[in-house]
């Protein structure tokens, strides 16, 4: 059955029903109720004849500006938007997981080759809005109310001065994706490249070991210097090109008495001990790799500084049952037991799973009890009973001796290997990270 585009009443309903609570609570933050959602508002805003401005109210994630529509009947016309363009484009975010399991099989061959890993320095603030518009009003079969929702999030962007795709509004993902595609496609077309995969803005490139990494490097940089250069926004932004602080670059040779060699990406570390055997496939492990291990680290040392400086022992706990467990983040007014069946959403908005173990599926079950998880038991170990930081010192003052043992409970690799999933509200999630908020 060919996929209706039109944002008729019936249809925003639908869409409004799916996404009530994200409409409702921009950011995930608390606000009060906004009252019934007018469809018949939404509709007649939608088939105007011209664009209108989409006022934007601005947050903060991960020490970046986020962005997210203030007027709750353009989220809703912007979450419609993002459904057909993620169905008639058929743009598709790559799952982090598969990216990272077919780089380590790629790294197990048994001849020299070389990984070189790529990041897109400010890629949603580099992103030419005027190129993305023009593709969508001449290249694609999307209807002109689409169209039209996506150009009034432009001129909210421009009234607020938001340079690129706003990063936290729903369609910024599907449309980056969109505008990659120049990317992926020399990418899939390069000779020289065993692999290549894309997540976002992280690259990760398989060359044999003789391959010219500078012009490898080189030649990404102008494919993305091409992809912006139709830029009416030049101005005010280079345009795309390479984050050259965080390239990264690692040999790998098969041979015996090689050293092991490891390469970070999307939070996993792989690291290639050579067997000394000839074509006898080289063991590679995979790991949380150390940058997000000393994150975790800290927001352990935020969970019980917020504890100490007065918070209660429920919070504490419930911050270390987050952070050693799993959750689940429900898509509808935190009811996970009865999302419902609904194809399009299951595309455009599955269902999440975070946490120790579905952060980290792919760890190496071989290192779980020597490596980073391990890691992160001994650290909360120390965090809890130690005597040497001023943080342990006066945790052991606030807590008694059985309160003590309760917290000593916790254990990360418990918590990846029974996946054990804790029972949070999004609400609940919200207020616990919140001392954490800019780790």
């Amino acid at each position: 059955m060919m996929y209706n585009q039109a944002l008729t009443e019936e249809r925003l309903r639908r869409v409004r029903d799916r996404y009530w609570d994200r409409l409702r609570l921009p950011n995930g933050s608390r606000m009060p109720d906004v009252g019934p959602l007018s469809v018949e508002a939404a509709f007649k805003r939608a088939v105007a004849a011209t664009p209108w401005v989409v006022p934007l109210a601005t947050g903060s994630h991960r020490g970046h500006t986020t962005y997210q529509a203030s007027d709750p009947i353009d989220r809703l016309l912007l979450y419609a938007a993002n459904e057909n363009i993620r169905v008639v484009t058929g743009v598709r975010q790559a799952d982090r997981s598969a990216s990272v399991a077919n780089l380590r099989d790629m790294m197990t061959e048994c001849t020299p080759y070389r990984v070189l890993k790529l990041d897109i320095q400010a890629f949603f603030e580099s992103v030419s809005r005027a190129s993305v518009a023009e593709r969508l009003r001449t290249d694609l079969a999307l209807t002109r109310t689409t169209v039209r929702t996506v150009e009034s999030l432009w001129a909210g962007c421009d009234s607020t001065g938001v340079l690129g795709l706003p990063r936290g509004v729903v369609t910024s993902a599907a449309l980056s994706e969109l505008y990659l595609r120049p990317l992926d496609e020399h990418l899939r077309n390069d000779a020289r490249l065993f692999f290549a995969t894309r997540y976002v803005d992280d690259l990760a490139l398989v060359a044999s070991g003789d391959a010219d990494a500078g012009k490898i490097r080189a030649d990404v940089g102008k494919v993305l210097s091409m992809i912006g250069s139709l830029s009416a926004e030049a101005g005010l932004h280079p345009g795309l090109m390479l984050n050259a602080k965080k390239s990264q670059e690692a040999k790998f040779s098969p041979k015996g008495g090689a050293a092991p060699s490891a390469v970070d990406f999307l939070g996993y570390q792989l690291t290639v001990t050579p067997t000394g055997t000839k074509n006898k496939v080289p063991k590679v492990t995979v790991d949380i790799a150390p940058k997000k291990v000393n994150k975790i680290c800290t927001r352990m040392c935020a969970a019980v500084a917020a504890f100490v400086r007065g918070g209660s022992l429920d919070a504490l706990c419930d911050r270390l049952r987050l952070l050693t467990g799993n959750f689940y983040v429900p898509r509808r007014g935190g009811d996970s037991e009865n999302a419902p069946d609904d194809p399009i959403q299951e595309a455009v908005d599955p269902p999440q799973r975070a946490g120790i173990y579905y952060s980290y599926p792919l760890i190496t079950e071989s290192v779980i009890d020597t490596g980073a998880v391990a890691e992160l038991d001994r650290f909360l170990l120390l965090l809890l009973t130690g005597r040497r930081t001023a943080l342990s010192v006066k945790l052991r003052q606030l807590l008694s001796r059985a309160q003590r043992t309760e917290l000593l409970k916790f254990s990360f690799r418990e918590g990846h290997r029974t996946r054990r999933l804790e029972e949070f509200s999004p609400q609940r999630i919200g207020m616990l990270s919140r001392c954490w908020k800019h780790v």
